[in-house]
């Protein structure tokens, strides 16, 4: 599982986090409730001469000053030495840090949060229309690589592979990001099946990321059917033109499977991933 959402969407997570330690921070815009961590020495984990790369103080502040009027949590990764406890050298950086951060009180309060998903059901399967499975941007991938059966993947299932946006760039990987493209004809659908009749009551749907607005979906309908035949509309609706999670909730539906049927597009309509829940 590689989901990662580091732009301007939550999916499959309760706070949005930023990977810091790859440079991403929150937009200058962010409302959203977030986190990012980074390390307090060169390292995630304690390393015999950790006590001497504590980084300073000044560095701490500078995070804490950029990332508080953001809504966002900074948390510093200590490692315990092999005594269970903190170096002293840090111990008394942390003492130097709650002396001189004061957070500010004028703040604006936290804006109401976009729609989510609080619960997730996992499909037992995907069929789509005809289409392709795509990479962007195609990252180098050697034999034996971890993310090899991602880029060799032919099949609609790479739109519940969870690798919705990056996997770490060291190592000889990249940020790349899997997705469905659809060919251009008149109808153009994707059917999860969820194994059994259950209850749901969203939808979502991540668009192509790398790729500015080529493939977002723009309208939609959705169905849902117990047999696999019969289908019965739920909803229909329309989207952003912008690469954010896309979202559409209706009221409670049991079934087995559901349908989306894609109206509109910009281009070749695009899916990263796709899934329901509550």
């Amino acid at each position: 599982m590689c989901l990662n959402i580091t732009a301007t969407a939550i999916s499959k997570t309760d706070i949005i986090y930023y990977e810091g330690p790859k440079g991403v921070f929150p937009p200058g815009n962010n409302v959203f409730a977030s986190q990012m961590a980074l390390t307090a020495t060169n390292g995630w984990f304690w390393h015999p001469g950790a006590e001497k790369q504590v980084k300073s103080l000044g560095y701490f502040l500078d995070k804490l000053q950029r990332l508080e009027p953001l809504y966002c949590n900074f948390m510093i990764n200590i490692g315990p030495n092999r005594d269970g406890l903190f170096d002293k050298e840090m111990v008394d950086r942390l003492k130097e840090i709650g002396a001189r951060w004061q957070p500010a009180k004028d703040r604006l309060p936290l804006p109401p949060q976009p729609e989510n998903i609080s619960s997730f059901i996992t499909p037992l399967s995907i069929t789509a229309s005809a289409g392709k499975a795509v990479v962007y941007p195609a990252p180098p991938a050697n034999e034996g690589s971890p993310i090899a059966t991602l880029l060799n993947e032919t099949q609609p299932v790479v739109m519940l592979d969870g690798c919705a946006d990056e996997v770490p760039s060291n190592g000889g990987f990249a940020p790349f990001q899997t997705c469905w493209k659809f060919d251009n004809q008149p109808s153009r659908f994707i059917t999860l099946d969820l194994g059994k009749p259950v209850v749901f009551s969203k939808f979502y749907m991540l668009p192509a990321r790398h790729l500015g607005y080529n493939g977002i979906v723009t309208a939609y309908m959705l169905q849902s059917s117990n047999d696999g035949q019969h289908f019965n509309q739920i909803k229909e609706g329309r989207w952003g033109m912008n690469a954010d999670l896309k979202i559409a909730s209706f009221d409670p539906v049991t079934a087995r499977y559901i349908r989306m049927e894609i109206r509109a597009s910009v281009g070749d309509a695009m899916i990263s991933e796709a899934g329901v829940g509550n």
